[in-house]
């Protein structure tokens, strides 16, 4: 088998495929390597990318069939970046190799596109918007590099022109959902929550049919609903994902993955109830996954104790140690720092000591029994101090 064929088996097409069996296989492969969650595999995930790129542009695919014509010492540097890049995730000595073989063949725009993608992993998007702008003038036609361009400006925060850079990436490539998916996360930055939703909703609509490949624009969504406090679009959402789901039991793992990473991010803005029924989901979807079980137990549990103690703060028959102690368990050490978080721990063991006993006995009965998720959070220790002073 020649190297040049590696893009081709990638997306398990063959040589003579057309742009609408690319982007078939195209489709079919980032359900099968998402990107994240228990089934995740970033790496190939990658790699479908960037062979979806490389295929679907005739300048850029015609290039890449060329390189096994090109010498043995350029083939080697080409594969050396791309297992740099997408398994080892040493992007700076992906950016050596990519570098080497243009220098043995500056003309290599594909390879460049890849260097431009190194630099762009490895944190340096003004190095990245570099390649990718010599990429677009030697191929204007190629949307990925202008979608490319479009990210590496927006990491740089030069929105307007990230937005006319994924603009004109979609005037190239009106049927790419992706190109548009990227135009909502400029608008995100922008904090354009309207303008996002809408580039979303075109992401979704492009085939005319909702379904499990439109999973990406979905989330996307959710996540907008949430930045903009939008709850009953957010709810309507999460309807369409699970109404989309196959019936593979990876890709139910999945969605439920991120249903219970939400809900932990529904907590933190203190969405309590958004949370629950959203950790619900996901403990629904993958009833048997222990990991994802676990993680959505804590998000309801989480949830459950955040609602209890908004009704907490107000009853003043429970000692104000309690009410702190309780705060820490709920949030952790996600808003402040560690040191802060054992300040704070320390003035509240304080301030219980200097509870009077018949008032900490009682606020402790009243505590265990009117906001038992609270309690739950880190039973042990009530049931310590509850012994302690009894």
């Amino acid at each position: 088998m020649s190297r040049s064929e590696n893009y081709y088996a990638i997306l398990e097409v063959n040589r003579s495929a057309d742009l609408a069996a690319i982007r078939r296989a195209y489709a079919k492969q980032i359900k099968r390597y998402p990107p994240d969650g228990p089934a995740a595999d970033p790496e190939m995930f990658k790699r479908v990318r960037e062979a979806y790129e490389t295929l679907r542009d005739s300048d850029s695919r015609r290039q890449y069939d060329t390189v096994g014509s090109l010498s043995d010492e350029i083939q080697a540097l080409i594969l050396a970046g791309q297992k740099s890049l997408h398994e080892d995730e040493e992007y700076d000595v992906a950016i050596l190799s990519f570098r080497q073989a243009l220098h043995l063949d500056p003309n290599l725009t594909f390879v460049r596109n890849l260097l431009g993608l190194a630099m762009l992993y490895l944190g340096d998007p003004a190095l990245a918007i570099d390649q990718f702008t010599l990429c677009i003038k030697d191929e204007p036609g190629n949307a990925a590099y202008h979608g490319n361009a479009s990210v590496a400006l927006r990491d740089l925060k030069r929105y307007e022109e990230a937005i006319r850079a994924a603009e004109q990436a979609i005037q190239l490539a009106p049927e790419d959902s992706d190109q548009w998916v990227g135009l909502a996360q400029i608008y995100i930055k922008q904090s354009r929550y309207d303008d996002a939703l809408r580039a979303l909703d075109r992401a979704i609509s492009l085939d005319g049919q909702l379904d499990f490949g439109d999973f990406t624009a979905l989330f996307a969504k959710v996540e907008v609903c949430i930045l903009n406090h939008n709850m009953p679009l957010l709810e309507a959402t999460l309807n369409q994902i699970e109404t989309v789901l196959p019936a593979a039991e990876s890709s139910r793992d999945y969605v439920a993955y991120r249903f219970a990473g939400l809900a932990e991010t529904l907590i933190e803005l203190g969405a309590n109830d958004e949370a629950r029924r959203v950790a619900v989901r996901a403990r629904k979807l993958a009833p048997t996954d222990p990991a994802i079980l676990r993680q959505a137990q804590m998000a309801e549990a989480l949830a459950t104790a955040g609602a209890e103690f908004e009704r907490l703060k107000a009853d003043s028959a429970v000692p104000h140690g309690l009410k702190t102690l309780s705060l820490l368990y709920l949030t952790g050490s996600k808003e402040a720092s560690a040191e802060e978080f054992e300040q704070v721990y320390q003035e509240a063991l304080y301030d219980l000591h200097d509870t009077p006993l018949d008032e900490m006995k009682r606020g402790l009965a009243r505590f265990g029994s009117a906001y038992k998720s609270c309690w739950a959070l880190n039973a042990p220790f009530y049931l310590n101090l509850h012994q302690a002073v009894s």
